[in-house]
């Protein structure tokens, strides 16, 4: 349950962390509502004028309360990459949730399978033993269990080929306690380009994805929903004929990395971690209270700080505890007990590193929502 800080009324939120007020301090996650606001308004009116579903990956925030905040706002479900996080969602009010993954091993999939009972769950599939595997959870808990096959389309993790989707989709339709809902297919893999060649390597990923589909379908099996996207593309492969959903999760918060490849701004970033200026070793250098334990290393990328037009600071190291920065400009201003702001350059990696988010409107805090998700890995 969220808590509501009323003294955050009077208080900005570095004051308020230099002074150690309000019950929080450094290092903390704090999320500017407004801007989340309008992330959430933008993604939902073009999935509207797109007439295609949103389906939020939940992963990058890992909170009930934001993923009904993203239904509020038109998400027709949300998506979970464990069991466990779904079991998490569901429970604090979610009502219908994609596990866009393979669960394997019948005790997770019978906790799947009790789930099933209590909201519109389904889950993803690429295998034989996948499939049978459910079917006998379904069984024993006398539930139906809907399946999403899903497709490699590019991004060589998990999948099949168009091919092997129509085998697996018989297997399905032949098993007991299984209903197939459609495919999914995750062109993750583009993101990693250049900007200019997203187009077209979404429409590649997209031929492949709507191939499995007419492959299943030459066997008379319905395939009802196709799956697709992620924050970089979600606004390109959602305007591909014949997607009904789009998965992207990052675009609530955005990060660096949605900064670096030139899809957004900075001013775009929702998501902050702030730390204290605990140590000043020399003229130059400065340390933090935020290390390893409070920031991601997605791709091995250092978080990026926000007064970067004011100190031009470069990260040297981390250890657990600490962060070192090298600061080329103005280093003179920053004196210890300064509060620096950063944006992560994976926000669910990050998020996940900690216990709750702090939601700031107007450069005040409003609420602490717990991340009761986090952790989450079975």
């Amino acid at each position: 349950m969220s808590r509501t800080l009323d003294s955050a009324k009077t208080l900005s939120i570095k004051r308020s962390l230099a002074l150690g007020v309000m019950g929080f301090d450094t290092p903390c996650l704090v999320v500017e509502v407004e801007t989340m606001e309008r992330n959430l308004r933008d993604m939902a009116d073009f999935a509207k004028e797109a007439h295609v579903g949103l389906r939020p990956h939940s992963k990058t925030h890992k909170s009930p309360e934001l993923a009904l905040k993203q239904m509020s706002y038109g998400a027709v479900g949300i998506c979970t990459q464990k069991v466990s996080e779904a079991e998490v969602m569901v429970r604090n009010g979610v009502r219908n949730v994609l596990i866009s993954n393979e669960i394997i091993g019948l005790g997770k999939l019978r906790r799947l399978a009790n789930l099933s009972k209590q909201a519109d769950v389904r889950v993803c599939v690429d295998s034989r033993e996948g499939i049978d595997q459910l079917s006998q959870a379904g069984k024993e808990a006398d539930v139906e269990i809907k399946c999403i096959i899903e497709v490699d389309c590019g991004y060589h993790r998990c999948g099949v080929s168009p091919r092997e989707a129509a085998q697996l989709a018989r297997r399905i339709a032949q098993g007991k306690n299984l209903i197939l809902k459609g495919i999914m297919g995750y062109e993750g893999h583009v993101g990693s380009y250049p900007r200019r060649r997203w187009p077209m390597l979404v429409r590649q990923a997209m031929s492949v994805v709507m191939n499995a589909k007419k492959k299943i379908e030459e066997n008379k099996i319905s395939v009802e929903d196709v799956v697709v996207g992620g924050t970089p593309t979600a606004k390109i492969s959602g305007l591909y004929p014949g997607v009904t959903e789009i998965t992207p999760g990052e675009y609530i918060f955005y990060d660096y990395a949605n900064v670096e490849s030139g899809m957004v701004q900075v001013k775009n970033c929702a998501l902050s971690v702030f730390c204290t200026v605990v140590s000043k070793p020399s003229p130059n250098r400065i340390v933090i209270d935020g290390g390893l334990k409070t920031f991601d290393f997605d791709e091995a990328k250092y978080p990026h700080l926000r007064e970067q037009h004011l100190y031009r600071g470069e990260f040297i190291s981390f250890s657990e505890e600490h962060g070192v920065i090298r600061l080329v400009r103005n280093a003179s201003k920053i004196k210890i007990g300064e509060i620096l702001e950063f944006v992560p350059y994976a926000a669910g990696p990050c998020v996940n590193l900690h216990d709750q988010l702090y939601l700031s409107r107007k450069g005040r805090v409003e609420k602490a929502v717990p991340i009761l998700a986090r952790g989450m890995t079975t």
